[in-house]
């Protein structure tokens, strides 16, 4: 097994994640860095590359002990544009997502849908091909888990 060595690549704090997205054919794992934030390894046929998302997209720190979770979502019909999207849970106890389009990357608070609950564990995501993306979580509310989408687009944008 080979080891990646570059001097920008932090810690893991979580355990890491990965996907493939097929539309680009890049591989990409993401993890919770030792600083809290948000790291993207991904691999294209030039090699592995590292990103730190919460950098690029001014994200908060995620919270102590939180894992990310990330998926692709391909073009479909009625949805043209492929997007990847990067969840976690933050220091403000919100779910918050990591979305990258043909534009680079940007940050959803997805707390900011109304009488979504504050988060208590690490959230899942998920895409129906031709449908909005969907995000659970666990909360401390009587709920014990909450669901968010989007619209016709792939999430909702600010």
């Amino acid at each position: 097994m080979a080891t990646l060595s570059c001097p920008h690549i932090v810690s893991s704090a979580s355990e890491p994640f990965g996907y493939v997205f097929s539309w680009e054919g890049t591989r990409h794992v993401d993890y919770v860095g030792t600083n809290g934030h948000i790291y993207e390894l991904w691999w294209n046929p030039t090699g592995w590359h590292v990103e730190d998302l919460a950098a690029l997209t001014g994200a908060p720190l995620a919270h102590f002990g939180a894992g990310v979770w990330g998926y692709p979502f391909d073009p479909a019909p009625g949805i043209p544009n492929p997007t990847q999207h990067v969840l976690y849970r933050g220091v403000d106890s919100h779910i918050h997502e990591l979305w990258w389009d043909s534009t680079g990357w940007h940050h959803n608070d997805l707390h900011g849908v109304p009488g979504t609950p504050l988060a208590s564990g690490d959230s899942t995501g998920f895409a129906h091909t031709g449908r909005a993306p969907n995000t659970s979580f666990s909360s401390a509310t009587p709920t014990t888990s909450s669901r968010s989408s989007g619209g016709p687009e792939p999430s909702p944008r600010p």
